[in-house]
Parts: structure tokens; C-alpha cells; sequence
């Protein structure tokens, strides 16, 4: 997911990827409504990987380097990040 001027695609097609940047008007004066349904369904997901950003960065235990003890569970510790109040 991005927004425009990511040319990556064929990168990420290499690695079974699809990229997907949200339609543009490209001149015209509206979005088709092909276009709109596209752009909603890219927008309801953008938000849980903004939020998932943002636990990220909130969560102290993973500023800089995360310990090695905590390897095993690492995968585990991103899946149940919780906001905190």
C-alpha cells in the first residue's frame, strides 16, 4: 500500500507481492465509481496499518534493538500491541 510515485511493482511482483496506490483523477473531474469503491477499500485497511505504525512506535520495548531472550516472541509482542490509555 502507498500513495503515488512509488514505482515498485515489478520489485514487489519478484517477491509474489501486489502494490496498491489509490486511483487518481488524472484530469478528469471525478473518480469513476470504480474508482471510489477501490479507493474506500484501500482506506478501511491504510487505517489498521496507521494504527499498527503507531503502537509501534508507542510501545517502549521495541525503541532501538529488541533483546535476543525476546526473539522467540517477537512475532507475538507486534500481533498484541495494545494502545495505551
Amino acid at each position: 500500500m502507498a500513495d503515488s510515485g512509488f514505482e515498485i511493482s515489478s520489485e514487489l511482483s519478484k517477491q509474489g507481492a501486489d502494490l496498491n496506490i489509490p486511483p487518481f483523477k488524472n484530469g478528469n473531474h471525478q473518480l469513476t465509481l470504480q474508482q471510489v469503491e477501490k479507493t474506500r477499500r484501500i482506506a478501511e485497511v491504510r487505517i489498521h496499518v496507521e494504527r499498527a505504525i503507531q503502537r509501534i512506535k508507542t510501545f517502549n520495548r521495541l525503541n532501538g534493538t529488541i533483546p535476543a531472550s525476546l526473539h522467540m516472541v517477537a512475532e507475538d509482542i507486534l500481533k498484541n500491541l495494545q494502545l495505551p490509555d
